[in-house]
């Protein structure tokens, strides 16, 4: 009787280890994005970020005191937005690929800080800019941090037709069609 009792929870156990194992399967490596959000204009109190990949939401954080943190996956590439009513929302790409490419690199890029800039949207104009402000991406072989910038303001319209036919495109492309 003992000998069933014994086998019954360790039978038991095992069922449980295995649950939790396929239930929390092992993190892939992340960094950290640590933003501060200043706002040309006064505060910062209703910002909030969007991190997404291919447009869908991977995380999102309030920037209402200035500062937010995001983990984000290493090997990908993904977007994040910086929004707040009235002003001119920011959109910064991210491609993670080859940041931990070496140990020194590993530990250098496992926290990224960085700062932003919104700016008003000037009265009586719809301006966007005209792509992603910046990219972050690091360097093949080894992950050094490369950061570029574009701050090019256009018509919201224009950027808007802009994305309407890069979507189409890939429409077409996706089927195979041209």
């Amino acid at each position: 009787m003992n000998y069933l009792k014994l086998s019954i929870v360790s039978l038991a156990s095992c069922v449980a280890i295995l649950t939790c194992k396929a239930a929390n399967p092992p993190r892939l490596p992340q960094l950290t994005l640590n933003g501060t959000v200043t706002v040309a204009d006064g505060d910062p109190k209703s910002a909030y970020a969007l991190l997404l990949q291919e447009g869908r939401l991977l995380d999102s954080a309030s920037v209402a005191d200035g500062s937010f943190i995001l983990d984000l996956p290493v090997d990908m590439v993904a977007t994040l937005e910086l929004h707040m009513p009235g002003h001119i929302t920011k959109r910064i790409e991210l491609d993670t690929h080859g940041a931990f490419a070496t140990k020194a690199e590993a530990r250098a890029n496992k926290n990224i800080p960085f700062e932003v800039l919104l700016f008003p949207k000037p009265a009586g104009q719809q301006m966007a800019y005209s792509g992603p402000v910046g990219r972050f991406s690091f360097a093949q072989g080894t992950g050094h941090l490369e950061v570029r910038h574009d701050y090019h303001l256009v018509d919201a319209s224009r950027v808007a037709d802009q994305r309407s036919v890069a979507r189409s495109d890939e429409r077409l492309v996706t089927n195979g069609q041209h």
